[in-house]
């Protein structure tokens, strides 16, 4: 886990990490640069128990880059990837380890989740694909098939720091080239999403990269190179564009639960930046011509 300043929703997420059936586990967690009371709470949490491993960044750096440290520190055969602010059900690693165990030829295995709010209400729950074929298909449709907070795989696998946002559909997509895919359909993990988080705030510099992301994985597809394409600094796509589309995007969730009037909100939203439409639009269509052309392509690992 990678945490920056996360101090009201570290405790609940610690206590599922250590409160699972299965022992056998280190929990090393990066803290980037917090400047809340999370070393504190990380130190208290430390005494506690010996299993925790909490690397400090002296600097922010992000989050792909804070896993990497993580990744790199790890001594277990699998990885298992938490947020600040979710939880595991207590048998959750488990259940994936002995799935796994069971199935050798899974290189990435999740889960369902229940989608909870700030209150931690369950709000609805995740209906992702299980199988390996129709996961296959939702990434060639340009769908993200996992929860990050759900996934384990196998160790020696790092994020691709270039991608500082959507950096988990990014790996997913390359380890769908080294094995099978999978989906337990139990709820094992409770999801928080915080509509004024970063990921809703950078909704526009998250279109563009899962635009990179899915041209590289046609790339791949056709076993050639990445695609040539740029990727963004932080601050120096869209700009004001960027900005003012993640405002309306995180207004749009967090003030009214009605689909329609969301969707309104947004596109009122694409209109007022009409670089992200565009970008939008490209993806869109880039996405159901590759569905259309590549499908007799996928099969099953």
């Amino acid at each position: 886990m990678s945490v920056f300043n996360g101090e009201a929703l570290l405790a609940p997420t610690l206590d599922s990490v250590l409160s699972q059936s299965y022992d056998y586990l280190e929990f090393i967690i990066v803290d980037d640069a917090s400047t809340d009371n999370t070393s504190r709470i990380l130190q208290q949490y430390i005494q506690r128990d010996k299993r925790i491993i909490v690397l400090k960044n002296e600097k922010n750096i992000g989050l792909t880059k804070s896993l990497n440290i993580g990744l790199k520190q790890a001594k277990g055969s699998f990885i298992a990837r938490i947020d600040c602010g979710d939880n595991w059900i207590k048998e959750k690693i488990e259940r994936q380890v002995k799935y796994i165990q069971n199935y050798p030829d899974i290189v990435l295995l999740g889960c369902q989740a229940y989608v909870s709010d700030k209150k931690r209400n369950k709000t609805w729950r995740s209906n992702l694909p299980a199988k390996d074929i129709d996961i296959r298909h939702a990434l060639l449709n340009g769908i993200n098939p996992f929860i990050h907070s759900s996934v384990i795989f196998r160790r020696g696998n790092l994020y691709d720091e270039r991608f500082y946002r959507s950096q988990d559909h990014e790996l997913w997509s390359r380890l769908s080239f080294q094995g099978k895919l999978g989906n337990l359909e139990e709820c094992l993990v409770l999801y928080n999403v915080d509509f004024f988080s970063m990921s809703f705030k950078n909704r526009a510099e998250q279109i563009y990269l899962k635009k990179v992301i899915y041209q590289n994985y046609i790339s791949r597809i056709n076993n050639s190179k990445d695609a040539n394409l740029s990727i963004p600094r932080d601050k120096g796509y869209f700009v004001r564009s960027s900005r003012l589309f993640g405002r309306i995007y995180s207004f749009a969730f967090a003030k009214s639960n009605n689909v329609l009037v969301r969707k309104m909100i947004i596109m009122c939203g694409l209109i007022l930046c009409p670089r992200v439409l565009a970008t939008l639009i490209t993806y869109k269509i880039e996405t159901k011509i590759g569905a259309l052309r590549y499908k007799s392509k996928i099969t099953a690992y």
